[in-house]
């Protein structure tokens, strides 16, 4: 049985690194979906059965030690009875006093150990506590404390700042209608992934306001709605478990809005309809390719079917060819559809009815 828990407990704790880092490197498109439980739920599943198999293996280790020592104090406090009890009176408060004695020498360690833990549990409470803060929250919540975007989304005299020496943006204005496919353009660390994290509220201005239909969200401390946002970041966010899953993280599923999006994503496999749905396809999309996990994120972010779509380098890991048929899937499949790309290749200028240079602000 120890074998067996040793099994579940490698399997288990396996998963659970594979799961964390998943979550810690994909965070951002983690926020924006809908609901979370889903991936809650594998994960508990995965903590659930690694406590068990420990318990139980530590359980097990140390029955033996304690059923040897429970017998050996048994049969040793009978021959001390015995003893006393043969010899005399005055020797039976000798033995009452050795029993007492040797109860006592083995309860000291346990309860040595009993008041260790007790101080590494309060020790570790308000680690626990902080924790549980951040990750017991409702699934209602999510959508919760923000605004729904319909028409236009406003930057006005917006400042972020890291800290007095790096100051990435000083009074910039920007407007966003609804329908608008805007790319964003400018070398390597002028604060392009800044400037759409602002407008998503993952990142909260340092002066100035973000303005939603005529709502301040800044001063209200509020942010567009989770289900109004899809976010395909360049880290790409892909659990083993199937593509279908994959597509639907966080939505409820529709099979044939699940296939419509794999197939607008021009995904290449020799996999047929069912295996979508049935075949997992390994930690990180390991028995996929670099265009293929790509592809995966672009049809969730089709599937999603948000009325703000934000895109980080959606084509890095595609051919030329590829992209275009892409491009023209997200950016003329619906004009109401509001889509800000971050783009170094070029694939979507030629689309765009704007193109933010981030070096010009």
């Amino acid at each position: 049985k120890i074998l067996k828990f040793g099994k579940i407990r490698e399997v288990s704790e396996g998963q659970i690194y594979s799961s964390l880092k998943e979550i810690f490197s994909s965070y951002k498109l983690i926020k924006f979906l809908p609901s979370i439980e889903k991936i809650e739920k594998s994960f508990k599943n995965y903590t659930n059965n690694f406590c068990e198999a420990f318990i139980k293996n530590q359980v097990l280790s140390n029955l033996p030690r304690i059923n040897i020592e429970t017998i050996g104090f048994i049969i040793f406090i009978f021959f001390i009875v015995i003893i006393g009890l043969g010899i005399g009176e005055k020797k039976m408060n000798i033995s009452s006093l050795s029993f007492f004695f040797i109860a006592l020498v083995r309860i000291i360690p346990s309860v040595n150990r009993i008041i260790s833990n007790h101080y590494a549990i309060l020790y570790s409470l308000p680690s626990i506590d902080a924790l549980k803060q951040n990750l017991d929250i409702p699934q209602d919540l999510r959508n919760l404390n923000c605004h729904d975007f319909n028409n236009v989304i406003r930057l006005k005299d917006v400042d972020f700042k890291y800290d007095d020496k790096n100051v990435i943006f000083n009074k910039i204005n920007l407007t966003i209608n609804k329908g608008d496919k805007i790319v964003v353009t400018g070398s390597s660390g002028t604060g392009k992934t800044t400037l759409i994290d602002l407008i998503t509220g993952l990142l909260k201005p340092t002066g100035g306001s973000l303005i939603v239909d005529d709502v301040d969200l800044t001063s209200s401390n509020r942010k567009i709605c989770n289900k109004d946002i899809s976010y395909l970041d360049q880290n790409i966010f892909i659990s083993n478990d199937t593509i279908a899953n994959n597509v639907a993280l966080g939505r409820e599923k529709n099979k044939e809005k699940i296939m419509s999006a794999i197939k607008l994503s021009n995904f290449l496999s020799s996999m047929d309809d069912k295996s979508f749905f049935e075949t997992e396809i390994g930690e990180d999309g390991s028995k996929l390719s670099g265009g293929q996990r790509q592809r995966i994120a672009i049809a969730r972010a089709l599937y999603a079917n948000a009325k703000l779509c934000v895109f980080d380098e959606p084509t890095s890991s595609l051919d030329d060819e590829t992209s275009l048929t892409l491009v023209k899937n997200f950016f003329l499949k619906d004009s109401n559809k509001t889509i800000i790309v971050i783009d170094h290749r070029g694939h979507f200028k030629n689309y765009a009815n704007k193109v933010i240079n981030i070096s010009n602000h």
